[in-house]
């Protein structure tokens, strides 16, 4: 059985690269400023970032939260159900939908923005439920307790910071026509 056998100068060279990279985590995760360090600094702080090694990996840091996600209350035939936008087609896509949920609501301060963009997801649930009568858009963010809080029976949870009701355009003109008396 023929193999290919790595050259001893370039199983060198694959070990500099690899300890290079190492490094650059390993300086990430102290917080070294590489930008400080002149040309060569920026240039290492520049492939850090290209490369993924300046994440800090700060997977137990109080300041990483959780993505939100958005739920959908949809009344239909005197029944409510819960819906999600995720569609299970695919973990990537999926994930894209709660990127976009989390891009959003979490940044959007401005009550107005936060509304036009659940009615647009609202939209989309009432094409997929045609017959439903009205639509709770929740938005929601884990929370996460910290070790203290949870040594005294705090439990993690979720939290709603938007909640809207919308019902189709539709329904509301018919409403609107019926109170009075067919006149628009």
């Amino acid at each position: 059985m023929e193999g290919k056998v790595l050259s001893r100068r370039r199983k060198l060279a694959l070990l500099a690269i690899s300890g290079g990279q190492l490094g650059l985590v390993s300086m990430s995760a102290l917080r070294v400023d590489l930008g400080a360090e002149g040309a060569i600094g920026r240039a290492a702080a520049y492939y850090s970032q290209l490369s993924g090694a300046s994440t800090q990996y700060g997977f137990f840091s109080e300041d990483v939260g959780t993505l939100p996600r958005a739920t959908f209350d949809v009344k239909e035939d005197d029944k409510t159900t819960t819906d999600t936008l995720e569609t299970g087609a695919s973990h990537e896509a999926d994930f894209h939908i709660v990127l976009l949920v989390s891009s959003i609501f979490a940044v959007a301060e401005d009550a107005e923005v936060q509304r036009t963009v659940a009615a647009s997801m609202a939209g989309k649930i009432f094409a997929r439920h045609p017959t439903a009568e009205s639509v709770v858009v929740r938005a929601q963010t884990y929370a996460l307790p910290t070790m203290a809080e949870y040594r005294n029976g705090v439990r993690p949870a979720w939290e709603v910071f938007y909640e809207g009701t919308f019902v189709p355009r539709e329904k509301i003109e018919a409403g609107e026509q019926g109170a009075n008396g067919g006149k628009p």
